[in-house]
């Protein structure tokens, strides 16, 4: 129904072992841009999408419209339910998580299984703790132009290497990089990171006004 089908922040393949567990205590909200070179800044691709969550089973996904295609995506997550909302028709279905594991995910990196361990474990939300947990020590300080330096934190295993620009002051993430074999695969801008925020339990509960399919659950993992 939704092109904005990005089950794999909401559902990962039971083949995927996850060694840590992201679960902000007080409600994050993180807005970011797909920057990959290629992609064309004005697409829909690059608009901006915003990201809730709130400790290991609450999240929310919001897009911008896509006019083109009369799509505006939104998913709500609230373990065991999640709901995928197409704002632009009203329309939606409920999914319940079977479980046994009612966790939300948000990974940052593309690929899933053949992601090497410990670059899965890097999600939207916690990726200072994955800065502490791997890559601690700043490679070097880079010009990201207009004279802001950034401390640049690089992690790599096999032929994938990871890439995290973070502001030395507020240590607020400004960009993550993944390449494979020397090449880029993905470029994830920050625009806004928020933390510490009050707990919003509209964020995270059922659609209002939307027409939802019969319920649904989803694969065991």
């Amino acid at each position: 129904m939704l092109r904005l089908i990005i089950m794999a922040l909401l559902v990962l393949p039971a083949s995927v072992a996850w060694a840590a567990e992201c679960a902000p205590e007080k409600m994050v909200r993180i807005v970011t841009r797909d920057a990959t070179p290629g992609i064309d800044p004005q697409s829909f691709p690059a608009l901006p999408k915003t990201l809730y969550r709130l400790g290991n089973g609450r999240g929310r996904v919001e897009e911008m419209p896509d006019a083109s295609r009369g799509v505006h995506g939104l998913i709500v997550v609230n373990e065991p339910d999640a709901w995928i909302v197409n704002l632009h028709d009203k329309s939606g279905r409920h999914v319940v998580d079977p479980g046994p594991g009612l966790i939300f995910r948000a990974p940052i990196l593309d690929g899933g299984g053949e992601l090497p361990a410990p670059l899965r474990e890097l999600e939207f939300g916690c990726e200072l703790a994955f800065v502490q947990a791997y890559a601690p020590k700043s490679d070097e300080r880079v010009d990201a132009g207009g004279g802001l330096m950034l401390d640049k934190h690089q992690l790599s295993r096999g032929d994938h290497r990871v890439a995290i620009l973070v502001h030395p002051k507020d240590r607020g993430i400004y960009a993550v990089a993944h390449y494979k074999a020397g090449k880029i695969v993905r470029v994830v801008r920050y625009v806004e990171y928020q933390q510490g925020l009050a707990p919003d339990a509209r964020l995270f509960s059922r659609p209002d006004g939307i027409q939802f399919a019969a319920p649904r659950p989803r694969a065991s993992r």
